[in-house]
C-alpha cells in the first residue's frame, strides 16, 4: 500500500504530544501532511469532519492512566475511510494505563486498521523544580525513537497488501494500584491550585484556550 498523504489529529495542551507527532511523521517520510489539532473545546464540537488521507496519525497524553474521555468522543463521532491507524499516547513517566487499548477500541470500532501502537514520555505537567517528573522530556533520544517508529510503521503499511492489524489480547495495558483506591479526578489532592502573578485583565484569553473547558465567563461578571 502507497501512503502519499497523512492526517495528524492530536490533543496536546503543553505542546510535547504534537512534538512526539512531528516526529513520527518524520520517520513516515510523508510529504502531504495535514494537522488537526483538537486541544480547544471549539475545534472538538466540530465533528463533521471526514478525514480522506492515505493513512492517519493520532496522539493524546494520558490522563490518569486512560485515554481522555473528550478526545475519546471526538475521534468516535468523526469520519473515516478504514484507512490504516498509527495511534501514540504520551505520559509523564508514570504509566501509560489502558490509555493504547481504549483507543485502539475506539478506532477498530469506527473501521480503522490499527497497525501500529506507541507510548512515549514527556515531562510531567504536575513537574516543578523540587519535584521533576521526566524534566526536560522528550529529549534527543526519545525524538529519534519517535522517528524511528514512524519509520517501522511505514515500512508495515507499504510492504503489505492486506495491512496487519495489531492483535488486541497482545497490547500492553495495566491499571496500578495507585489509581483503583484513588476517586476519579484526585490529582487535586497533589496539586495547588493556580494563583495570577499579575491583575487580571478580563481579556478572556483563559476561557478560550482552556483545553477543557474549565473556566467559565461568569468568574469575569462583576
Amino acid at each position: 500500500m502507497n501512503i502519499r498523504s497523512v492526517s495528524v489529529i492530536y490533543f496536546s495542551p503543553t505542546g510535547t504530544t504534537r512534538k512526539i507527532a512531528e516526529h513520527i511523521v518524520t520517520g513516515l517520510g510523508i510529504r502531504t501532511v495535514s494537522y488537526i489539532d483538537i486541544t480547544t473545546p471549539a475545534i472538538r464540537a466540530d465533528t463533521a469532519v471526514e478525514i480522506k488521507s492515505d493513512c492517519i496519525v493520532i496522539g493524546f497524553p494520558v490522563y490518569a492512566e486512560h485515554m481522555p474521555s473528550f478526545v475519546r468522543d471526538y475521534l468516535e463521532n468523526i469520519k473515516y475511510r478504514n484507512q490504516p491507524a498509527v495511534v501514540f499516547s504520551v505520559y509523564g513517566n508514570m504509566d501509560y494505563g489502558l490509555s493504547l487499548r481504549e483507543a485502539y477500541d475506539v478506532l477498530a470500532a469506527r473501521g480503522l486498521k490499527v497497525t501500529a501502537l506507541g507510548t512515549f514520555i514527556a515531562e510531567h505537567s504536575f513537574s516543578t523544580k523540587t519535584v521533576p517528573l521526566a524534566d526536560g522530556r522528550p529529549d534527543q533520544t526519545d525524538r529519534a525513537e519517535a522517528e524511528n517508529f514512524g519509520v517501522r510503521a511505514a515500512e508495515k503499511i507499504t510492504q503489505n497488501m492486506d495491512v496487519r492489524i495489531i492483535d488486541r489480547e497482545k497490547i500492553p495495558g495495566k491499571i496500578i494500584l495507585l489509581s483503583r483506591i484513588l476517586p476519579k479526578n484526585s490529582s487535586k489532592v497533589f496539586t495547588k491550585i493556580p494563583v495570577a502573578d499579575s491583575q487580571c485583565t478580563k481579556c478572556m484569553a483563559c476561557i478560550k484556550t482552556c483545553p477543557v473547558g474549565a473556566i467559565s465567563s461568569y468568574l469575569y461578571i462583576i
